[in-house]
């Protein structure tokens, strides 16, 4: 008679074990990417970049980039159900504003050179200020084309971390190694993790370890009659 596994640490931190790094790699670029964002938006108003007025990078990249990496970053480190899924929200937020900007930017490289002198309210937004257009373009377009790139990277991770935060969040492995635990030589999938009936340990920076165990009754070997001791005396 095959009594039920018993599990000494829960086995829906498979998820967790299996997807850490990449969950940490995305909330890193997140982060990293909105501090890039902001210094670049500052450096675009100072040199009176296409648009700069609006300071898109610098807002994006407070909200939508760096608060996502540090909900991350402590999700990962927590490993609290309810910060992942904030963390999933925020990317998927992150992945229109990260999508959006990297269209506004696109439009601002294609017009930066032929309206960026022309008509005030491009480069210099005000009329009491004089500012030499023609000879910050170089570096106004290097700029621009900065954010593009750091957008179009954040939009990709955002993607990735909605995948990667799904399976860190994975909850489904605890019910499917009930379901699906048994004597054959293969049982189930969940997570990326096969289940089997021996003992296995899954090590994420050294703190997770599973230990699946099952125990089987043996029969009983047959008790042998007892030999009678020396000089007849009575067992």
């Amino acid at each position: 008679m095959t009594t039920a596994p018993h599990y000494m640490y829960p086995v829906s931190l498979l998820g967790q074990a299996k997807y850490l790094h990449q969950f940490k790699i995305t909330s890193i670029i997140h982060l990293t990417s909105g501090i890039a964002l902001v210094i670049l938006g500052i450096a675009a108003a100072l040199t009176r970049a296409m648009w700069s007025f609006y300071a898109a990078p610098i807002w994006c990249g407070l909200f939508f980039f760096i608060v996502p990496g540090i909900v991350g970053l402590c999700a990962a480190q927590q490993r609290k159900h309810h910060l992942t899924a904030a963390y999933i929200g925020l990317s998927v937020m992150c992945s229109v504003i990260s999508l959006g900007l990297f269209i506004f930017y696109w439009v601002i490289i294609r017009h930066e050179k032929t309206l960026g002198y022309v008509h005030f309210t491009y480069c210099n937004p005000f009329h009491s200020l004089e500012f030499d257009c023609r000879k910050s373009l170089a570096g106004r377009m290097v700029i621009d084309v900065l954010i593009a790139l750091i957008s179009l990277m954040a939009f990709i991770a955002s993607i990735l971390g909605v995948l990667f935060g799904s399976c860190f969040n994975c909850t489904c492995c605890a019910s499917c190694f009930k379901e699906c635990y048994s004597d054959a030589p293969e049982c189930c999938l969940c997570c990326g993790q096969r289940a089997t009936n021996e003992a296995e340990d899954i090590l994420a920076d050294g703190s997770l370890r599973l230990e699946v165990t099952s125990s089987a009754s043996q029969p009983e070997a047959p008790k042998l009659p007892t030999k009678a001791p020396s000089g007849g005396e009575p067992v």
